[in-house]
C-alpha cells in the first residue's frame, strides 16, 4: 500500500508543478486581456502557442487569442487561428470549445460557407456537449444569411429538436414554418438587368430596381444636360456646350448606370432581410430560452 500512496503523491506533486507553470505562462497574457489591451494580449497568447507547450496549454492559448480578436471585432483573424494548430492533438475537453468558437467567429465575419464546411468537421465533437444546440443554430443562421433557403427547414428542425424539450419540439417547428415560408421567397432584382436597362434608357434601371423617384430624377437630369448642350450650340457657344453639356451628360450617364446596379443590389439585400428576419428572431429567441 505504501508504494501506491507514494505514487499518488508523486502524481499530485507533478500536477501541481504543471499547473503552476501554466499559470505563470498565462499571467502576462491574461493580465493584458483583463486590462483591455486586446492587441497585446493576442500577441502574448500567440507567443504561447508557438513556444511549444503541451496540447492543453496550447488549446487555452488558442482560445485566449480568439477572444482577443473577438474583442477587436477582427473576426476573420479569429477564425484563422484554428488553421494554425493541430486541433486533433488537443484534449477532448477543449476540442468542442475551440471548434464552436471557430463557427461563431466565422459567422460573425460573414463567412457563411466556411461555417457550413467547419460544422461538418465540428459535429462529432459538439455532440453531447453544451455547444451542440448553438452550433446547429449557427449552421441554420448561415443557411438563412447565405440565401440557401432550401436547406433551412432541415437545419432548423435539427436545432429545435436539439434545443427544446421533446414534448414542445413539434409545436415549435410548426410555429417556425408559419414565419418562414420556403414556397414564397422574395422576388429578387438582377443587378445586371438594371445596368443594361439604364444603358438603353437612362433611369429605367432605377425604376426596375424599385426606386421610381431615383429613376425619374436620373431621366430628368439627362434631359437637362442634353437641353443645355443644345441651347449652347444654338447660341454659338460650342466649347461651353461640349464641356458643360455633353461632358456633364457623360458623367450623369455612366453614374446612372452604376447607381442602377447598386440600387438593385440594395433592394435585394432589403428583401432578403425582410424575408429571413422573422425566422432569425424566432430561432435566436428559442436559443436564449432553452440554453
Amino acid at each position: 500500500m505504501n508504494w501506491i500512496v507514494r505514487y499518488c503523491l508523486i502524481l499530485i506533486f507533478l500536477c501541481g508543478i504543471s499547473t503552476s507553470k501554466s499559470q505563470d505562462i498565462f499571467h502576462n497574457a491574461d493580465s493584458l486581456f483583463m486590462a483591455g489591451e486586446y492587441s497585446k494580449s493576442g500577441l502574448a497568447y500567440e507567443w504561447i502557442i508557438y513556444s511549444g507547450p503541451s496540447p492543453g496549454i496550447e488549446a487555452r492559448a488558442v482560445l485566449g487569442r480568439i477572444q482577443s480578436f473577438k474583442k477587436l471585432n477582427l473576426f476573420d483573424q479569429a477564425g484563422s487561428c484554428l488553421d494554425q494548430v493541430n486541433i486533433f492533438a488537443m484534449p477532448d475537453s477543449m476540442k468542442a470549445k475551440i471548434l464552436y468558437e471557430s463557427l461563431l467567429v466565422n459567422y460573425l465575419a460573414g463567412n457563411f460557407q466556411e461555417v457550413q464546411s467547419r460544422f461538418l468537421m465540428a459535429r462529432p465533437f459538439l455532440q453531447n456537449t453544451n455547444f451542440n444546440p448553438t452550433g446547429k443554430l449557427l449552421l441554420c443562421l448561415s443557411h438563412l444569411k447565405s440565401g440557401q433557403w432550401g436547406l433551412v427547414p432541415k437545419s432548423a428542425e435539427s436545432f429545435i429538436r436539439t434545443a427544446a424539450p421533446p414534448e414542445k419540439a413539434d409545436s415549435l417547428i410548426a410555429q417556425f414554418y408559419i414565419l418562414f415560408d420556403t414556397l414564397q421567397p422574395p422576388r429578387l432584382k438582377n443587378p445586371k438587368t438594371a445596368r443594361i436597362l439604364s444603358m438603353i434608357i437612362p433611369g429605367s434601371g432605377q425604376i426596375y430596381s424599385g426606386y421610381l423617384g431615383d429613376g425619374l430624377i436620373s431621366f430628368s437630369l439627362h434631359l437637362l444636360a442634353i437641353g443645355g448642350a443644345g441651347f449652347a450650340f444654338t447660341q454659338g457657344l460650342y466649347v461651353s456646350g461640349w464641356i458643360g453639356g455633353f461632358g456633364l451628360l457623360q458623367k450623369i450617364y455612366f453614374g446612372g448606370i452604376q447607381r442602377a446596379e447598386e440600387l438593385a443590389e440594395q433592394k435585394d439585400r432589403l428583401n432578403k432581410e425582410l424575408y429571413i428576419q422573422p425566422a432569425l428572431t424566432y430561432l435566436i429567441g428559442l436559443s436564449e430560452e432553452y440554453n
